[in-house]
């Protein structure tokens, strides 16, 4: 009886320990938080579409925004795999629970067991180059990360920012900024140095802003020697072990 009074007392201790870290998890951290938005009293609009209810703004002018940063992505990609869950918010306090730091927009991937994406957006990024940016984000990682089941680094983050910046047509990452920034391909950095988000997020606005220039430029030269479905195929391997670098940098 003691043996059995003991195996429970674990049993109970072990499942309220694991109740706190739940609560932990969805009370305190933000992709909690994101994971929970559906039980937040946001209004969805439509499917993986969440608006807080306290948005001020035309709900439908942020469908358009969405619809047409899609088509964006289906050009792009030819279809999309990807089904994000998209929050958008004006409410800093609520934002900042969300992930957000003041950019105008963020996306955080899951990697549990699979690859769910969750873009935030601010007032600052409701608009198609900032949307389109975000949602390419969200279907390059589950391409690359659907099917598995613990986080680990597949891809370097300028290869990421290079990707989505090809649906972002702002003139900040134009080829014209390309020119003025490295003096017309002279100074460039080394995307060995640009790998991992410390790296590449430079606290330095300019720094960081030519970082995502010449990573736009890199990946858009790549792509005029190969097709779409090169890159699919790239990261297909990716997803199933394969160096990005051998696959990457092989002519």
């Amino acid at each position: 009886m003691k043996k059995v009074k003991k195996k429970h007392i674990i049993i109970g201790t072990i499942a309220f320990i694991l109740i706190l870290i739940g609560i932990f998890f969805i009370q305190f951290t933000s992709l909690g938080y994101k994971m929970t938005v559906p039980l937040r009293g946001y209004t969805q609009v439509k499917d993986n579409i969440y608006i807080d209810k306290d948005f001020n703004g035309d709900s439908s002018k942020v469908l358009s925004i969405i619809d047409e940063a899609h088509k964006r992505l289906v050009t792009f990609w030819g279809n999309t795999e990807s089904k994000p869950t998209i929050i958008i918010s004006n409410n800093e306090k609520e934002l900042k629970k969300l992930g957000w730091t003041g950019n105008p927009a963020l996306t955080t991937t899951a990697v549990f067991f699979g690859a769910h994406s969750y873009v935030v957006i601010s007032p600052k990024g409701l608009n198609v180059d900032v949307t389109a940016h975000e949602l390419t984000h969200a279907e390059l990682h589950h391409r690359v990360y659907n099917g598995k089941i613990l986080p680990k680094t597949l891809i370097p983050i300028w290869f990421d920012e290079g990707i989505a910046t090809q649906n972002d047509y702002r003139e900040n990452y134009s080829y014209d900024a390309w020119v003025k920034v490295t003096n017309n391909g002279k100074n460039i950095t080394d995307f060995s140095k640009l790998k991992n988000q410390s790296q590449f997020y430079n606290p330095n606005i300019d720094v960081r802003r030519y970082n995502y220039i010449i990573s736009k430029h890199e990946v858009g030269e790549w792509l005029k020697t190969h097709s779409i479905k090169d890159l699919i195929a790239l990261i297909d391997a990716v997803n199933e072990g394969k160096s990005f670098d051998k696959l990457y940098y092989t002519k």
